[in-house]
């Protein structure tokens, strides 16, 4: 609890809704059911201001390209997927845990 509440972590979370079909064995019969899930992903940084991240330092009008975080520093040269991705990030974070 104590890195959630550094100025240096910044939580990301996304909220989404699918239509998932639940099926009765009994009767043999499905019903949609709809689930809304929310996934989030906790990061600490040490190169974030330690006055932590202001609305004032938002640059909208620098445009971001997959590649800028793809090919960033810590995730090596080279195309990687979303798993890849999200493992490093977990992995850095414990290593520095």
């Amino acid at each position: 609890m104590r890195l959630a509440k550094l100025p240096q972590t910044v939580i990301s979370y996304d909220n989404f809704n699918f239509l998932d079909r639940v099926r009765d064995q009994v009767l043999g019969s499905s019903k949609p059911v709809m689930r809304n899930l929310t996934t989030a992903i906790l990061v600490y940084h040490p190169e974030i201001p330690a006055t932590g991240l202001q609305q004032s330092m938002l640059q909208t009008s620098h445009e971001l390209r997959l590649s800028d975080f793809v090919e960033s520093p810590g995730l090596g040269r080279g195309r990687r997927d979303d798993k890849q991705i999200t493992r490093h990030v977990i992995a850095d974070a414990i290593r520095k845990l």
